[in-house]
């Protein structure tokens, strides 16, 4: 019901009777998200319901009319979420939302590959295994990022990796899976 309404909004805000400019646009939506997301981490119960539905109006794209500018900081604003606060479960909402955000420009694609590439690493094994499904289906089955002739050894290296497992085959595996990710990915992701 959501994702109906946010596509009858228009890109921006409208102006209403007054002249004023109203904010709920999509842009406003994104916005309003944005901001639910950088609010106090450690006590907010808004965050994980946040997250959710960001995904899934990103997923079935409800918001594609925002403006390409109000991305980056709905991305910033789940890295951050990601990054300070390393509950199980908010990390797997933050990795699936940066799974949907890097369909929606080559920017967020090269982003998003990198913080999934960096959860590669993470201590739980479980938080390992989620980021190579979705690294998996963002560069092997929707293609966000151009890996040419890798393309396979990618795909090989992701999906035969038992990335639930802590042992030095992981480790290698995952040290050989991010030197070539990272050949394909814009230079400022370096």
């Amino acid at each position: 019901a959501v994702a109906a309404y946010a596509e009858t909004l228009p890109e921006t805000g409208a102006t209403v009777e007054d002249g004023a400019q109203s904010e709920w646009g999509v842009d406003g939506i994104v916005a309003e998200l944005t901001r639910l997301l950088l609010t106090d981490r450690r006590t907010s119960k808004l965050i994980n319901p946040a997250l959710g539905v960001a995904d899934q109006l990103v997923e079935q794209g409800a918001l594609l009319a925002a403006a390409p500018v109000s991305w980056i900081p709905l991305y910033r604003a789940t890295q951050r979420v990601a990054f300070k606060l390393r509950a199980p479960h908010r990390l797997e909402l933050c990795l699936k939302l940066y799974s949907s955000l890097a369909l929606m420009s080559e920017e967020l694609a090269g982003l998003a590959v990198g913080s999934l590439l960096a959860h590669m690493a993470h201590p739980v094994l479980r938080i390992r295994q989620t980021a190579a499904d979705h690294l998996f289906a963002v560069v092997c089955i929707h293609g966000a990022i151009d890996a040419d002739s890798d393309s396979d050894d990618i795909g090989r290296i992701l999906a035969e990796t038992e990335w639930v497992q802590d042992s030095a085959s992981v480790k290698d595996a995952r040290a050989r899976l991010t030197a070539l990710v990272r050949r394909h990915l814009p230079q400022s992701q370096d």
